[in-house]
């Protein structure tokens, strides 16, 4: 989910696109579902220091990857 996500902005979005909602589920979520996680597999996500200042979104990710695997 690369990107500023100006289009989302532009729709006075306020959130980040990884915390938007589609049928109750983040983005985020979503994509993770997608993935098939091996017991070794490393995930190394990207994060705007201001996003994740603002939206605390590492620890979202943490969150969701204990809830995905």
């Amino acid at each position: 989910m690369a990107g500023l996500g100006k289009r989302f902005a532009d729709q006075n979005y306020i959130l980040p696109k990884q915390l938007l909602a589609i049928k109750g589920k983040h983005l985020l979520d979503i994509s993770l579902e997608s993935l098939i996680f091996e017991n070794e597999d490393h995930l190394i996500f990207i994060i705007r220091k201001d996003t994740n200042l603002e939206f605390n979104i590492g620890e979202i990710i943490k969150i969701s990857l204990c809830l995905t695997r």
